[in-house]
């Protein structure tokens, strides 16, 4: 091999060579570079959990001191923020979305809403009627939510008499199902588990019923100051203006 043709030969070899370090280089800086974000990612994640969890405390601690009213919480900040007789602020419990911020460089602000069960509808309560308008506010048609809303009630109620749309221990076993509740409910998720509500209601649905039914006493009384407007629609009958005007005139 002639030497001209030796340098023809290295000279590629040399540029492959120079090509491979350059990619290597080129995937180490990448690689250095990920696990430097993945690693500040971490750093913020950790400091919005202790943002959350502070807040969480300082909030718990503010409900179990500071005064109520029907409707929200008062939040004192303190007897030389404000003067004697000045209305402290207040923090609606119908859900109402507020921003917490510690005041700190770098704290991330955090987002929270409070909700009072009372102000939602009580699957314990064995009302039937608003369980069905309450469906019936999310889209749900009228033969469905009488349907759903009569199982639920044999669902939990501890007799053994089946409502005219509702379903027995017998449709349990016939579906290859658990056999009903029969007893008040500890999480309103549970509805899901009676008959025909897996199959009848969409995810979309399923979660805006979720958000505003409560499974508590059935002592407890409704509370309208802290409902919210698809509440105050099933519970007192009503269309969305009128619920907005209660909404609007309550104090």
């Amino acid at each position: 091999m002639s030497t001209q043709s030796q340098r023809g030969f290295v000279l590629p070899m040399a540029l492959l060579a120079l090509a491979l370090a350059a990619i290597a280089a080129f995937a180490l800086l990448q690689s250095g570079s990920g696990r430097l974000k993945q690693a500040q990612a971490r750093e913020r994640d950790l400091v919005a959990d202790i943002a959350a969890d502070t807040a969480l405390s300082r909030l718990s601690y503010l409900i179990s001191v500071s005064p109520m009213t029907p409707r929200a919480l008062m939040m004192p900040d303190g007897p030389a923020a404000r003067r004697v007789g000045d209305r402290p602020p207040e923090v609606a419990l119908d859900g109402t979305s507020y921003t917490w911020s510690e005041g700190e460089e770098g704290a991330p602000d955090i987002r929270f809403a409070l909700q009072d069960e009372a102000g939602l509808v009580n699957l314990n309560a064995g009302d039937g009627a608003v369980v069905a308008r309450l469906l019936g506010v999310y889209g749900v048609a009228a033969v469905d939510a009488k349907i759903l809303s009569d199982t639920l009630m044999d669902f939990v109620d501890a007799d053994d008499l089946r409502r005219p749309n509702g379903a027995d221990g017998r449709a349990y076993r016939d579906a290859g199902l658990p056999p009903p509740r029969n007893r008040y409910l500890d999480d309103p998720r549970e509805a899901f588990a009676s008959l025909a509500w897996s199959n009848k209601i969409d995810r979309r649905v399923a979660a805006q019923f979720t958000r505003s039914t409560a499974a508590i006493s059935p002592v407890v009384q409704f509370n309208p100051n802290t409902a919210p407007s698809d509440v105050l629609q099933a519970v007192l009958d009503v269309d969305h203006t009128q619920a907005e005007r209660v909404r609007s005139s309550r104090t």
